[in-house]
């Protein structure tokens, strides 16, 4: 085929698949990428589109009366027109409305969702909540969300949930669908779960409090009605409530409320997209699961993950330097959380895992079928997507980077040998905490803490901090002593232990 063939093909398929104003529908990582094909001459998209048009994809229509239909533009004009460019809880006004799904109509209740306003730019495709009416449910679910899909990065979401429901973390469930809404044709979009029972029986448990956290550490409870008729769930709150003041007033350690292992995988996960966004208080969610008596994360809104929207790489518990994870520093709660040496510690064995390259291949690999479907069900209307994968192995690998680093871990100062004991001073050279094991003199002498050390990483520790060692009755201190001291140390929770020799 020759290049201005290819040109002209390039230009109908443009025309047929996206709305001639680009730019008002919010898509400019779009025409970035078109521009980007077009020179690269990359016309992949070619296939891709045409793979999209007969793809099998689970159809939704729905059918709202006029006068409710006017309810609904309404609060998406008052959106659009709002400064602040939020999309605040007047805008989410519920209107009744027929749902058809595999023949079977179902009586629901709809409204918009989202916070951002790019879940309403679009002229007429915009986030509708679902709640099936009549005890019903509709692919197992009585709650869910149909958004556009750029809001959750096509799949970045998707392959996030994956790889934390491969972890044990609770995910939500999630499918590419089309929807007709009064008879047009919107496109494709994101199907998301939402909270209550049936996300808690999916991922293999029972009972419990599915909550969000307010401001001022305030709850918001799911189905709060319901649970205060029940005994046994009514006594879960007041625990829970119990529990988290008690660990906001220092009385309790972390891991005495927090499911460690789940949030570190959260946030490792978080790190690997590259966004912090889907750890915020107001979009995470938690579980309060009866049986650990421990609190799991429920997370979502990773945002779009490509070459075009990609920041530089950070670590969640590393040095601060992002605008949410200052955030995130800030907060009472998280601020305790992440700051913990248990949390650092926990996330730095499942960062250990997660990072790995092949770590995400087999994951990746084993979903290799699903993410096929998925992806033609993309290429239906956005032909230009890639998935990220490159993106994730280049985040992975500076994960890495950081677990085990190259440069110099940490200076000594100051060494002095008391009668029962050997103090120096060290200056850890790292944004991750040190854990020191023991010292050796002569290379087989070993001499232990007094307790366990932990020095903290650099940016929580502008001074020098002291090491101490128990010496015992048979050692013999000397000046030379000093010249043959050897300390042996590793980061937080890796099992890769280093050795320096100390010079004073």
């Amino acid at each position: 085929m020759g290049y201005a063939i290819k040109i002209v093909l390039f230009f109908i398929i443009l025309g047929a698949s996206f709305n001639k104003s680009l730019n008002d529908t919010g898509q400019k990582n779009l025409i970035k990428s078109i521009y980007r094909s077009v020179s690269d001459r990359d016309f992949s998209f070619i296939e891709k589109y045409n793979e999209g048009k007969d793809v099998n994809i689970e159809s939704f229509n729905i059918k709202i009366e006029p006068d409710d239909w006017q309810k609904i533009v309404h609060c998406r004009e008052i959106g659009a027109n709002n400064t602040s460019l939020r999309i605040t809880e007047e805008m989410q006004e519920k209107v009744n409305a027929l749902f058809t799904y595999n023949n079977e109509v179902y009586k629901v209740k709809l409204g918009l969702t989202g916070y951002m306003f790019s879940h309403i730019r679009h002229p007429y495709k915009w986030s509708f909540s679902i709640n099936v009416k009549e005890g019903k449910t509709i692919m197992g679910m009585k709650k869910f969300a149909l958004l556009v899909p750029d809001s959750r990065g096509y799949l970045t979401d998707w392959v996030a949930t994956e790889i934390l429901k491969a972890n044990n973390v609770i995910g939500l469930r999630i499918d590419i669908i089309s929807l007709t809404v009064n008879g047009k044709d919107h496109g494709i979009f994101y199907l998301e779960e939402r909270y209550d029972e049936r996300l808690i029986g999916n991922n293999g448990l029972s009972g419990g409090i599915i909550f969000k956290l307010l401001k001022n550490n305030e709850f918001k409870i799911y189905g709060l009605k319901e649970k205060l008729k029940n005994k046994e769930q009514y006594e879960q709150i007041v625990k829970l409530k119990q529990l988290f003041h008690s660990f906001l007033n220092n009385e309790i350690e972390p891991e005495n409320i927090f499911d460690l292992k789940k949030f570190a995988s959260l946030f490792v996960v978080s790190d690997i997209m590259n966004e912090v966004h889907a750890i915020l208080y107001s979009n995470l969610r938690f579980y309060f699961n009866p049986k650990s008596g421990l609190i799991e994360p429920i997370g979502r809104e990773w945002g779009y993950l490509s070459k075009l929207t990609q920041t530089k790489t950070e670590l969640l518990i590393g040095r601060p330097k992002k605008k949410y994870n200052r955030g995130l520093h800030n907060d009472q709660m998280f601020k305790k959380l992440i700051n913990s040496y248990a949390l650092k510690e926990e996330y730095i064995k499942q960062a250990e895992i997660l990072s790995k390259n092949e770590y995400l291949d087999s994951i990746l690999d084993h979903l290799s079928v699903e993410l096929n479907v998925l992806m033609k069900r993309i290429y239906k209307e956005q032909p230009f997507y890639l998935f990220p994968k490159e993106i994730m192995h280049e985040n992975q690998n500076f994960i890495r980077d950081k677990l085990h680093p190259k440069s110099t871990l940490i200076d000594f100062f100051n060494v002095r040998i008391k009668p029962d004991s050997i103090v120096l001073k060290a200056d850890n050279k790292i944004d991750l905490p040190i854990e020191v094991y023991y010292l050796t003199f002569g290379k087989k002498n070993k001499i232990l803490p007094k307790e366990r050390i932990i020095i903290k990483s650099n940016y929580n520790s502008p001074e020098m901090e002291a090491l101490s060692f128990l010496l015992n009755t048979d050692f013999t201190s000397s000046d030379s002593v000093i010249e043959k001291l050897e300390l042996h140390y590793g980061i937080l929770g890796t099992n890769d232990m280093k050795s320096s020799i100390i010079f004073p």
